[in-house]
């Protein structure tokens, strides 16, 4: 079978059983607005949200031009399908080029090390894990610290880190240039990956100067990653630091202690799954350590994690916590349990023959199984939106939404902005990342959880029409049913559904 197929096949199989959320979920509320919004879709382009500084303008122009192709969104799911195969696929060729038997027995080595892959990344396996450990262990063997993943279950800017692998089973097959380009396609797509980037690269010259003491390769090397680098720190200077010191440390606290505290304060993600993580990429790095070029990459990548998250640490500094020191560790875990995996595999098969048709069979049974059991799960999500308040609010408001109008809602209703195609006030999933925005987005949320917290209790409706509307154009709200008083001048309820009504304000 040709590379081609047998990598969409894989791909594809694979991106089942891993099971995307349904369109739109998460962070793609906040990542799919610009390019969306760019693409005229409904009213979108007035959202005050929208109009803020892009964090990921490459991002942006991938989401428009897949609108352009698939307005039902179903090109965003191949895109994750595919990025996803580059997850597998390099993590298969890293630990079968490392660890994998002569180039006689490899095919069935990495169709096994393939299918054990796939099945620990399976919606059915974390399931399993959540029901018997608790929600905490569903990710352990592929989330990084800090409650981030590279792929997480929606398409957003994250996922490109895959590239990140990709990279590294590059480097491994000695295409250097090839491999510092993958790497730099992260921080490309998304900023965040930059200082990752800058680790593995800078791992890479390293090796190359004390294995083959190739300063030229190594410099030109450098040169590149140290312009893209640059081009995309400029960037994220001028955008997102633009603003006055005392803004700048404001905006940083608010996004590290109230927005993002799970992913930016040690001491709200180190737990037991850390440690469980941090002592299996400990358990790779002895698998590999005859391979010193792997070895090298791992233990060199946990130690400048370690350092500079002690560092943050010591220093409390909230913008050293929004750099994410500890990111390298979404590919640092996969890349260990694959290793792992592989090692196991390696013990198994002088017992075992991968290529006899009774383990076929039982594979192919098994990766049936686990795809169903995506698509079941898929099912049921798409049920449990379709069943919601917020899903109702919202495909009630993208028939008749007009130009002009604004709707507050309450603040966890992440999903209904690009459900509805209109423009909200604020929602507290989705934020901006320049430091003056920030400070904006603040205001906004404190206001409209001041006005949901005290529904009821007798001045709600002088807030709402007093102060809410008038400084955010609002002509529709989302309330509880018999939240506010059905008395109260200017509203008109025009849809009620689940429990909650929608009321225009005339």
């Amino acid at each position: 079978m040709p590379k081609p197929i047998r990598f969409l096949i894989g791909a594809l199989l694979f991106a089942v059983c891993y099971t995307q959320t349904p369109l739109y979920t998460s962070n793609q509320n906040q990542y799919f607005l610009h390019g969306l919004a760019d693409a005229g879709v409904g009213q979108l382009a007035a959202d005050w949200l929208a109009q803020t500084s892009d964090p990921t303008p490459f991002f942006s122009l991938l989401v428009q031009a897949g609108y352009a192709l698939s307005p039902a969104g179903l090109v965003f799911y191949l895109v994750f399908a595919l990025l996803a195969g580059v997850y597998l696929f390099s993590l298969v060729g890293i630990a079968s080029h490392v660890l994998g038997p002569e180039p006689r027995g490899r095919a069935a080595f990495e169709a096994a090390l393939l299918v054990a892959l796939i099945l620990v990344h399976a919606e059915f396996f974390r399931d399993g894990l959540g029901y018997l450990l608790g929600p905490q262990w569903m990710f352990v063997l592929e989330g990084g610290w800090a409650d981030q993943r590279v792929l997480g279950s929606v398409l957003q800017p994250s996922v490109f880190g895959v590239f990140l692998l990709l990279s590294i089973y590059l480097f491994l097959q000695q295409r250097h240039w090839l491999a510092v380009a993958a790497a730099l396609v992260a921080p490309v797509v998304h900023p965040t990956y930059l200082l990752s980037a800058g680790i593995l690269i800078g791992l890479y010259g390293l090796i190359l100067l004390v294995e083959e003491r190739r300063w030229k390769l190594v410099a030109g090397l450098w040169l590149l990653a140290s312009g893209t680098a640059a081009l995309i720190g400029l960037r994220v200077v001028n955008t997102f630091l633009s603003a006055d010191s005392e803004t700048r440390a404001f905006a940083s606290r608010i996004l590290v202690e109230f927005r993002i505290p799970h992913h930016a304060i040690v001491a709200e993600w180190f737990n037991l799954v850390t440690v469980v993580q941090i002592v299996i990429i400990a358990a790779a790095c002895v698998a590999a350590a005859r391979h010193r070029r792997l070895l090298t990459i791992l233990l060199g990548s946990t130690l400048i994690v370690a350092l500079s998250t002690l560092a943050q640490v010591l220093s409390g500094s909230d913008e050293l916590a929004l750099v994410f020191p500890w990111r390298l560790s979404v590919i640092l875990v996969p890349l260990a349990s694959a290793v792992l995996l592989a090692r196991g595999l390696q013990a198994l098969g002088a017992r075992l023959r991968w290529e006899r048709r009774g383990f076929q069979i039982g594979a192919a049974l098994l990766l049936a199984g686990l795809a169903a059991y995506g698509l079941w799960s898929f099912a049921g999500e798409v049920q449990d939106k379709r069943r919601g308040a917020e899903w109702l609010l919202a495909s009630y408001a993208r028939q008749f939404t007009q130009a002009g109008d604004v709707y507050l809602l309450p603040l966890d209703w992440q999903d209904f902005r690009l459900r509805a195609e209109a423009p909200v006030v604020v929602d507290f999933k989705s934020i901006p990342y320049a430091s003056d925005e920030v400070v904006v987005w603040y205001e906004r949320v404190r206001r409209v959880g001041k006005f949901y917290r005290e529904l009821g209790q007798g001045q709600s409706c002088a807030l709402l029409l007093d102060e809410l509307a008038p400084n955010y154009g609002i002509s529709h709200v989302a309330l509880p049913a018999g939240g506010l008083d059905p008395l109260c001048a200017g509203l008109a309820l025009e849809f009620e559904r689940a429990g909650y009504a929608l009321y225009r304000l005339e």
